[in-house]
């Protein structure tokens, strides 16, 4: 067990509607040497805060040392591991309905996007892309989302993504240093979520 203020490499926080030991058998696939994974409990509410900034069911989150330190080393075989784990837990909850409990006018009646399931991916320390999928997508494009999302986490911290489609996606302002994205089916590319639109 990690002590408290090691940052784990990767987190998946599971609520607690969820079975216990829901992600256990992701996380064993998951574990390497020399790379920090750990599952977490998180109680269902409630939360103060807008909608979509609030975890989901399953969130699973990905720290920046596992691009720049672990990915060094390990390469593609776990980057591939990681992708399909991912995009695993995703179909285990596509069929999930999660309600949201909230003030008068603070929760939207009609949800676009899905309270089961998100990938929040640090960019820098106090900055992070948080993925969030359409709650009327296709679990085959849910898939590719879930890849294009893993791709892009990468690129940025190999440095070889072009400034003209990361500034696209830092347009709203980042609230407590998450900025939402989704992915596009139709342009088959992750693109900005205005959380207030």
């Amino acid at each position: 067990m990690d002590a408290p203020d090691v940052k784990p490499d990767i987190a998946v926080l599971t609520s607690v509607v969820l079975p216990e030991g829901f992600a256990d058998a992701d996380i064993d696939k998951l574990a390497a040497p020399g790379l920090r994974v750990v599952t977490r409990r998180v109680p269902s509410g409630p939360f103060a805060g807008l909608e979509l900034y609030l975890p989901t069911a399953v969130m699973v989150c990905i720290g920046t040392a596992y691009f720049t330190d672990f990915f060094q080393k390990a390469g593609e075989d776990h980057y591939d591991l990681l992708k399909q784990t991912a995009k695993s837990m995703y179909a285990r909850l596509a069929s999930v309905r999660v309600a949201a409990i909230g003030s008068s006018g603070k929760i939207s009646a009609a949800r676009k996007y899905s309270l089961a399931y998100s990938i929040v991916g640090e960019l820098v320390s106090g900055l992070s892309f948080k993925l969030i999928l359409s709650t009327e997508i296709a679990q085959d494009d849910a898939a590719s989302g879930v890849e294009a999302f893993l791709d892009l986490l990468r690129d940025i911290h190999a440095g070889t993504i072009d400034e003209a489609r990361l500034q696209p996606l830092l347009e709203h302002k980042p609230i407590d240093g998450v900025v939402l994205v989704t992915f596009d089916s139709a342009s088959g590319e992750i693109v900005a979520v205005d959380s207030h639109g």
